[in-house]
């Protein structure tokens, strides 16, 4: 585990050393993440903050922010999800189990500050299990170096990647690719494509109940909720094709807004 340490005077002619992690007050400490589960989703519904999970077995770390704790929590409290993410963090949850692991709420916060506060403890703890030292993005991981090969392959200039990896601090993979121009031969290509489906039509909102947390949240579109759920946008759009009135998985009721 990767320490700082801090020499402070004791007295005349002594130093007490500190270590950077034990000058961290937390906001909250929950010392089993197995036992506490439904009290740490409870306690951090619509809050925004920095948290850490830290691993009782080899004292290993992850530092993650969230502008809904709540939320991020119970997915992952979603075994389903947690298998699906690659995250070295997922991996370690599933690996030690969740009585294995500790979960602290460094700070809560301002939505617009959670980026900042999470990079400040990025910093100043290294933890281990963060792929990435940059907070709120993935810059560094396996996917983003296979998006950077595809756009190689588009016979993108360096200059242009290099601008692509710099937007990506902080940013998503969509806002990143907003510079990135097509070829004139991507192009000549495009044109000759039959317009799909919906082209250039507004997505469709979604109003999803949560039955077990009497939740209601609304998402941007269909694919946005598939996101949150951790399963591909298909099978929501197979959902309401089904004219089921069953909830989606035994728990979701949800209604399109149609503007």
């Amino acid at each position: 585990m990767n320490i700082s340490f801090l020499l402070l005077p004791k007295a005349p002619g002594s130093f007490r050393c500190y270590t950077s992690s034990s000058l961290i007050v937390p906001v909250k400490i929950y010392a089993n993440a197995d036992i506490e589960k439904d009290q740490i989703i409870k306690d951090n519904k619509d809050k925004s903050g920095i948290y850490k999970w830290r691993c009782l077995v080899n004292d290993k770390m992850y530092i993650g922010s969230s502008v809904s704790l709540g939320k991020r929590f119970y997915m992952y409290y979603n075994l389903k999800i947690l298998q699906a993410n690659k995250m070295i963090i997922s991996k370690a949850l599933i690996k030690y189990g969740y009585s294995n692991f500790s979960l602290e709420i460094l700070e809560y916060c301002d939505r617009s500050k959670v980026t900042e506060r999470e990079q400040y403890y990025l910093d100043l703890l290294n933890p281990e299990y963060n792929i990435s030292p940059t907070a709120g993005s993935r810059l560094g991981s396996k996917h983003t170096e296979e998006v950077i090969a595809k756009l190689k392959g588009r016979k993108i200039s360096e200059e242009v990647i290099s601008k692509f990896r710099e937007r990506m601090k902080g940013n998503t993979y969509a806002t990143a690719l907003k510079g990135i121009k097509r070829s004139a031969e991507t192009i000549e290509k495009m044109k000759g494509r039959p317009r799909p489906e919906r082209a250039g039509t507004p997505s469709i909102q979604l109003e999803v109940l949560d039955q077990q947390t009497g939740e209601k949240t609304v998402y941007a579109s269909m694919s946005a909720f598939a996101n949150f759920l951790g399963v591909p946008p298909a099978r929501i759009a197979s959902y309401f094709s089904s004219n089921t009135k069953k909830p989606y998985k035994g728990r979701y009721v949800m209604q399109k807004i149609i503007n």
